[in-house]
């Protein structure tokens, strides 16, 4: 995704404040930004925006680059430069910290293995949801060692029960990141 901002601009904001370090000026292409598919590594875009020649500065426009999951609105990497620089790079080739793989079989029933590969070694925790966004059960909570890792859910609660068809969601936390997928469970 890409934003245009600009730097150091005097003007009478709402809040009553006449400086601002940093303002909002343009989201390419449009509010919900640029969404770029990319493969690892560095890549370089164009970007054309319209500039607001009477009232922007084009020497302090700067664009703001960013990979962030579409899902959990979560940002992973970003950089910034001016709009004068030739180049804004974002290197997306650092290995992730957290990266799931998914649960298979999906829909399941009886049961369904969620995998997963942590970079390093972690505190981890995943957690299955109901669409309500309660709690149903805990599959893991501790340390794991970096490497592949699976985890079982056998479609019961955290007492034990069985729980009923539907779509419930799983979240993996880890070493400060975060990640939500969808899973069904069909009887």
């Amino acid at each position: 995704r890409v934003a245009i901002t600009e730097d150091d601009v005097y003007e009478p904001g709402t809040n009553g404040e006449l400086y601002h370090d940093q303002a909002f000026r343009y989201m390419y292409p449009d509010t919900d930004g640029l969404v770029v598919p990319t493969t690892p590594g560095k890549h370089r875009y164009t970007v054309h925006c319209p500039v607001n020649a009477e009232t922007w500065v084009y020497e302090k426009l700067r664009a703001v680059v960013y990979v962030q999951d579409n899902d959990t609105w979560k940002v992973h990497n970003a950089a910034t430069g001016l709009l004068t620089e030739t180049l804004v790079a974002v290197d997306d080739s650092a290995p992730a910290l957290l990266t799931v793989k998914g649960n298979h079989p999906n829909p399941f029933n009886p049961e369904t293995a969620i995998k997963y590969e942590l970079s390093a070694d972690r505190r981890v925790r995943l957690t299955i949801y109901d669409v309500d966004g309660s709690l149903v059960a805990t599959l893991v909570d501790g340390l794991q060692t970096a490497g592949a890792q699976s985890a079982v859910w056998d479609g019961r609660d955290a007492a034990g029960r069985p729980v009923s068809s539907g779509a419930y969601f799983y979240r993996i936390d880890a070493g400060g990141l975060s990640e939500t997928r969808k899973m069904v469970m069909v009887k």
